[in-house]
């Protein structure tokens, strides 16, 4: 289950979730089942973008940056909350940066070689 399916049957389970700067706020905690907070831990990240109407493939390319940089989730999460800020055309400048620092950390990583 990915990140907008998981969304989706959190509400309809009966949970509200928000975002809070860079938390994401699930109610009722109370109800959450261990199965429900793995599944929100696993897709934490995926789950504030899609809350703060930040674009998949801005998302996306943020994660594959991070991946390769070795970042941890609240970096992440700082990302993609200063990018969501961020007009259209911003983001899609975004998305790009971040697709290639991507590729020059790949590269970095094996050594500089192409």
């Amino acid at each position: 289950m990915g990140a907008p399916d998981l969304l989706q049957h959190l509400r309809g389970a009966g949970f509200r979730l928000d975002v809070a700067g860079d938390k994401l706020m699930v109610a009722p905690a109370a109800a959450l089942t261990d199965a429900y907070r793995q599944a929100i831990r696993e897709h934490r990240t995926e789950l504030l973008a899609l809350l703060a109407g930040t674009p998949a493939t801005l998302v996306n390319a943020i994660n594959r940056c991070c991946d390769v940089r070795g970042d941890d989730d609240a970096n992440r999460a700082a990302l993609i909350a200063e990018c969501s800020a961020l007009t259209a055309p911003e983001q899609a400048d975004m998305r790009e940066h971040f697709e290639l620092q991507a590729a020059i950390w790949r590269r970095a990583a094996r050594g500089g070689r192409p």
